[in-house]
């Protein structure tokens, strides 16, 4: 297992010939076909406006007296939308020109669309652009991982990654849960721009990025202890003492440094620092404070060997497969936002930890269906202007590690790695752990999706209509803790600086979280919460799983909406007693009947906001509901 946890990157910096013509068509077709689905489904085209006639569909630009033609287009009933043919663009008196790339599909669009500056059109081609590249990159590295896997499989006479990994007794120690959070790192799985990363160059991509295995130095600096703020889950709690314990080798240096100047330990704290934003970003951001010898990042001081999760600015130790995950503030636009950790992050996070471990505590994990990630500790820089959008370039978030919650006979898996391609046949890996639970087959999948879903809403349903609590459970924040069978055991959910609560019904448990700043978490709006909840939990996590699970069995996907909405339904009755009734019954209507909320992702990109933008959409569920 140590070639599969570590295949490195060749010599040269680059993931092999990435000229490779198929690789570039695979990476333009998925930006293409993701385009296309985000403009159907956020409204841009009028699907309504569809003619289709066998696998022909045609889509009318009434204003340019143009039409689209698109060869084997299938629509889901969540907006998904898959493309078996090509797309071309018709208009009188020009041949058909096919259109190969979303760049090409944006541009034609931009002259139906007068809504937007030619700026802010311009500003998201070039993201689409740069997440084609990037891809490209990415498509390159994991052919050449996926033979690397292939080549060990069969030497370990196994059938599937998933029994070579489970059968493997160094699995553990051979960080697999990392494994899983690099080797499934493909991606938002609707967003146009998936891996778009703007101001990074190739071999930054390569350098910095999950899905490449790069290891990274963090340079330990030093802040002074008057100008950081710690916050965390523990009482009584000594920041230095606790990272001394955590990373014993490299904090022993950092104490010899000190000494070293003269300098007092007890006035000084540790500090982890992502390399790009110590060399690129410190020393011009925070100039005044090095000049002034509040914060020291020297060369003589400790590195931490890292490796970065799927999170890209979250980062695992490379030497201690327990030791805490480590969330960096990089000053990057990354897919949708610039990837920082505010103060209110790290005030919040161990706050919010505190409360979910009581709700654990009481519940008993809602039958053991829930577990969490901590947020143990945070700390950012106190601004001497209280200026907290340069704070968050300076700061910390320490997590939970997900093998810590891994008992014998168990793994976890973050469940954007169910979406990956499997190295034996290309198949998503979901259908390994379908194959190993129930059966290679269509029923075994809709068997697999009973089980999984009951225990995905189990946990986060029950928590939303009990405690008004909306996790942004999606497929990155959300892991599975599996069984060996490959059987989901429990939800495991991580992240917290997104979730949001809903005041009222968290008062009525008696709970209280003291709220940093207004509008941030807590909310006196059920209708904010439940938009969290419906689209992480609902759409980015269950019913891309569920259409997943559909097209790798050739199956109707309203099999998987039907289980989905039974499912739910006895979530519903199972909590009825504990809820306020007329509560009960308002989100009754609105997760199962009426129109769910989507989120924008194109307009978010076009306006260059990280404050979402929601339309609605038919609720899938409402077909199969019965009032």
């Amino acid at each position: 297992m140590n070639a599969i946890l570590n295949l490195p990157v060749k010599s040269n910096g680059l993931a092999g010939d990435i000229s490779n013509g198929s690789i570039h068509e695979k990476a333009r077709k998925k930006s293409l076909h993701r385009l296309l689905q985000a403009l159907l489904r956020e409204g841009f085209l009028n699907r309504q406006d569809l003619v289709t006639a066998g696998d022909t569909s045609w889509l009318p630009l009434w204003s340019k007296k143009r039409m689209l033609r698109m060869e084997g287009l299938q629509l889901g009933r969540a907006g998904h939308c898959h493309i078996g043919g090509a797309i071309a663009l018709h208009q009188s008196g020009k041949i058909p020109h096919i259109i190969d790339t979303s760049s090409e599909l944006l541009s034609v669009l931009n002259t139906e669309n007068t809504e937007y500056s030619a700026q802010a059109q311009q500003r998201l081609q070039t993201e689409l652009e740069n997440s084609v590249e990037n891809d490209i990159l990415c498509h390159q590295y994991r052919q050449e991982w996926s033979a690397s896997l292939l080549k060990q499989i069969l030497q370990a006479g196994q059938t599937s990654l998933w029994t070579t990994i489970v059968n493997d007794s160094n699995a553990i120690t051979n960080h697999s849960a990392l494994f899983f959070e690099q080797w499934g790192c493909i991606g938002h799985p609707f967003h146009p721009g998936h891996k778009s990363k703007t101001g990074l160059n190739a071999e930054q991509v390569l350098a910095y990025s999950p899905e490449f295995q790069p290891q990274l130095d963090l340079v330990i600096g030093a802040i002074k202890a008057s100008v950081a703020r710690i916050s965390s889950v523990h009482p009584d709690f000594s920041y230095t003492q606790w990272m001394a314990i955590q990373y014993p080798t490299e904090m022993s240096i950092w104490f010899e440094s000190l000494i070293k100047r003269g300098l007092p330990t007890d006035a000084w704290l540790p500090l982890p620092i992502h390399p790009y934003q110590a060399e690129h970003v410190l020393p011009e951001k925070f100039a005044a404070e090095i000049r002034a010898g509040l914060l020291l990042i020297e060369t003589d001081f400790p590195r931490l060997r890292t490796s970065p999760t799927m999170s890209f600015r979250t980062v695992a130790s490379s030497n201690n497969h327990l030791a805490p995950h480590l969330k960096l503030p990089l000053s990057l636009q990354l897919t949708s936002a610039q990837r920082t950790v505010s103060p209110k992050a790290t005030i919040m996070g161990p706050r919010v930890s505190r409360l979910l471990r009581e709700l654990i505590r009481r519940e008993n994990g809602f039958d053991e269906t829930l577990d969490i990630l901590a947020e143990e500790v945070g700390l950012h820089f106190i601004d001497p202007n209280d200026d907290a959008d340069r704070a968050r370039h300076l700061s910390i978030l320490f997590r939970e590690n997900p093998m810590t919650r891994i008992q014998p006979g168990h793994l976890s898996v973050p469940v954007a790695a169910l979406f990956a391609d499997s190295p034996i046949n290309g198949k998503a890996f979901v259908t390994e752990l379908v194959a190993s639970a129930f059966g290679d087959d269509g029923n075994g999948a809709l068997s697999y999706f009973h089980d999984y879903s009951n225990i995905v809403l189990q946990a986060s349903l029950s928590a939303y209509l009990i405690y008004g609590i909306a996790f942004e459970a999606h497929q990155q924040n959300s892991l599975v803790l599996l069984n060996k069978n490959g059987t989901v055991a429990q939800l495991l959910l991580r992240d917290f600086g997104d979730i949001r609560i809903y005041t009222p019904m968290l008062h009525s448990q008696g709970l209280q979280l003291e709220n940093h700043q207004a509008d941030h978490i807590l909310f006196d709006d059920p209708n904010i919460v439940r938009e969290k909840f419906l689209h992480t939990t609902m759409l980015c996590h269950l019913a891309e799983l569920a259409v997943l699970l559909a097209r790798s069995y050739s199956q109707h996907e309203d099999a998987y909406w039907q289980i989905l909405y039974d499912n739910s339904a006895k979530i519903f009755e199972h909590v009825r007693h504990r809820c306020d009734p007329q509560r009960w019954e308002k989100e009754r209507q609105a997760v199962m009947f009426e129109d769910w909320p989507v989120k924008s992702l194109l307009r978010m990109r076009l306006n260059d906001t990280v404050d979402d933008i929601c339309l609605t959409m038919p609720n899938p569920l409402a077909l199969f509901s019965v009032n």
